[in-house]
């Protein structure tokens, strides 16, 4: 009998503490979205500030110029874009991996969620690794595809002076881009209609992401470097480049917080009755 009191005992102990487990972990799946939002927009903030700074008080310094540039590659800010960027891409590819294979919600949208992850992975491959800039200097090597990078800058961006197929990627991964889009767009529907909030989230982060990129991109080839018009272009375009991206991520740990809960919340209910 004390034997068998003994065995209650311990079950409920673990019962207990597989409850306080699962109430700690909800809650962190809870909270995190919203912290990792607020601590993105904060290193945003200060990167712009910095930029302001060394762009008014430090243009005697180039490296410090560099090392706060906002439009150079290869530096902190830079390398901030693309944490943000594979940060979003690695919750996609969460969603989409077999750790949410038994979550209905979720199963139902795996392509969405894995175009969408590696997608979001080739941008912030493009940020870091430089992949537009690389193969725009190797196209103007190539005499026919130079001659097609020159066409593309002067008919669709009138573009007097040589850019070097700087504006050519816009134009092919805008056809790429759209290309995607409409491919995906009965699944965001649908996706939308689930997660109102969190793909609505998505959808404007991306769509500022997006035209800071590749809209106010073209406005730069027309502003001249060193003028305050130039400083204030960089500061508006990087800024929504980064704002926006900050709120696609927002919006992705949203649907990755909320399936983690269901899962963490089924693993405990599984564990508690094995007991």
């Amino acid at each position: 009998m004390t034997d068998l009191s003994n065995v209650e005992r311990g079950a409920s102990s673990s019962r207990t503490e597989s409850t306080e487990l699962c109430g700690s972990l909800v809650r962190w799946w809870r909270g995190m979205p919203a912290t990792v939002f607020k601590w993105a927009l904060a290193i945003d903030a200060i990167f712009l500030a910095l930029y302001v700074l060394s762009s008014a008080f430090a243009r005697g310094s180039v490296e410090l110029v560099f090392l706060l540039s906002l439009e150079a590659e290869g530096n902190p800010p830079s390398w901030w874009y693309g944490s943000q960027q594979l940060l979003v891409a690695l919750a996609f590819l969460l969603l989409a991996s077999q750790l949410f294979a038994s979550d209905e919600r979720i199963r139902r949208f795996r392509s969405l969620f894995l175009v969408s992850g590696l997608g979001f992975g080739f941008i912030s491959l493009d940020e870091v690794g430089e992949v537009h800039e690389i193969g725009s200097r190797a196209l103007v090597r190539f005499k026919a595809l130079g001659a097609f990078t020159e066409t593309v800058e002067h008919s669709v961006f009138h573009i007097k002076q040589r850019i070097h197929g700087g504006g050519t990627w816009i134009v092919v991964y805008a056809i790429i881009g759209i290309a995607l889009l409409f491919w995906l767009v009965p699944q965001i529907i649908k996706a939308y209609k689930v997660w109102p909030k969190e793909v609505g989230l998505v959808a404007i982060g991306f769509g500022i992401f997006a035209f800071s990129a590749a809209v106010l991109q073209v406005v730069g080839y027309f502003t001249k470097v060193g003028t305050l018009r130039h400083y204030v272009y960089v500061f508006v375009e990087q800024g929504l480049k980064m704002g926006g991206m900050s709120i696609a991520l927002f919006g992705v740990l949203l649907v990755l917080s909320a399936g983690a809960i269901r899962l963490t919340e089924a693993l405990a209910g599984t564990t508690s009755s094995s007991v």
